[in-house]
């Protein structure tokens, strides 16, 4: 590793620590509201996330499982509404609704859509507060049957951010509001249990970061994210602190992914480790009959090469080395009606002269499936 590698992983540490004690000032807590910047830095990843989405779609058209022609799509935060577009232009979909709380994204997402002559209704507002007349504007397309639901990082957000909502109250709305209905969820997420993920006790190092040093990091997350939740972080020798899991990852997230200390104390407002998606899944298909569920965890390019940038050694109690941990978890759930078959005129059943999806975006990445069974399908590493 390079000696400024080193010493950035040290400076990263050292800021926080700094900065870490101090209230932030209000300009730090609407970091994401006041920079003009944040939001043009997602601007079309939805077009780069929702390819998943895409590839799976057609491979349900193409089974008869549903009609395109009679599909509308929902894209829940979705802010320049990249996901949602994108989907209705590669599948001819009868229409498409942006749900989203920043307005300026919600009016670049509405100027794009007239501009390339696509069929999206926007509405701006809190996801809890607006869910029903999102809805009602998809139900406004007319002769419709089933809706796509899009999520990508917000789930985990929401019941932070969003006043009176539950997980369990958005997927009874959506599953109740269409006969047909496929839900599409990318989240940060917490670790799975062994044997898919990290033990739940594990002990951390960072090239060229001192033991006490890290601790103080990982101490001030803990303090404002976890609280009880997670024991406090314990130093074991000069260079490795032991702590919970999710508290390790968590701390990985807000360091290795440091870009400023503005930056840093605007998403010290939320936990990226606390969405259960095991969990939901079976709390949402136990209040939903006919309900198929997929799962997926998966490790981003960019965490993965950060996560070697740094240094990072991860072990168990017994001082056996740890694999890179999972950053990310897909969540999909699909409901479709008892005793119908959708009325096709040809086949196949594929939506114009449309190229196949890529399966995955490109980049490195490991993801593990699992069924509504709990059981491991399949392991892949993509070194794209």
């Amino acid at each position: 590793m390079r000696e400024k590698d080193m010493s950035y992983a040290s400076s990263v540490i050292e800021a926080i620590l700094k900065n870490s004690p101090i209230a932030a000032s209000p300009d730090d807590l609407n970091h994401k509201e006041n920079n003009s910047g944040y939001y043009s830095t997602f601007e079309g990843e939805g077009a780069r996330k929702v390819q998943f989405v895409i590839e799976d779609l057609l491979s349900l058209i193409e089974a008869e499982s549903f009609n395109h022609e009679r599909a509308v799509a929902l894209s829940i935060g979705g802010a320049d509404g990249s996901d949602v577009l994108s989907l209705i232009e590669r599948l001819k979909l009868k229409g498409g609704v942006l749900l989203e709380y920043d307005t300026d994204a919600a009016l670049k997402a509405h100027a794009k859509a007239s501009g390339e002559n696509l069929p999206l209704e926007v509405e701006i507002g809190d996801a809890t507060q607006k869910l029903g007349a999102a809805l009602a504007r998809a139900k406004s397309f007319g002769d419709v049957d089933t809706l796509i639901v899009l999520c990508f990082g917000v789930l985990h957000e929401l019941p932070e951010r969003s006043p009176g909502y539950s997980h369990d109250a958005l997927f009874d709305t959506l599953f109740a509001s269409f006969p047909n209905v496929l839900v599409y969820c990318a989240e940060p997420c917490a670790q799975p249990s062994p044997p898919l993920g990290w033990p739940e006790v594990v002990e951390i190092a960072l090239d060229d970061v001192q033991a006490d040093r890290l601790v103080g990091v990982a101490g001030f997350i803990r303090d404002r994210l976890f609280g009880m939740v997670a024991a406090p972080p314990q130093v074991r020798g000069p260079s490795f602190v032991r702590m919970h899991r999710d508290l390790a990852v968590e701390l990985l997230h807000k360091v290795v992914r440091f870009v400023g200390v503005a930056r840093f104390h605007y998403e010290m407002q939320e936990r990226l480790t606390s969405f259960e998606v095991q969990s939901l899944a079976r709390r949402i298909a136990s209040r939903n009959e006919g309900i198929e569920q997929e799962v997926t965890y998966r490790t981003s390019g960019g965490f993965r090469k950060a996560y070697g940038e740094f240094g990072v050694i991860t072990r168990n109690e017994d001082g056996a080395f740890l694999p890179v941990p999972f950053t990310h978890c897909r969540l999909v759930l699909r409901r479709f009606a008892r005793n119908e078959k959708p009325a096709q005129d040809k086949a196949p059943n594929r939506p114009g002269n449309l190229p196949d999806a890529p399966a995955q975006p490109p980049g490195d990445h490991t993801s593990i499936s699992v069924t509504n069974h709990g059981v491991t399908v399949n392991s892949t590493v993509n070194t794209r």
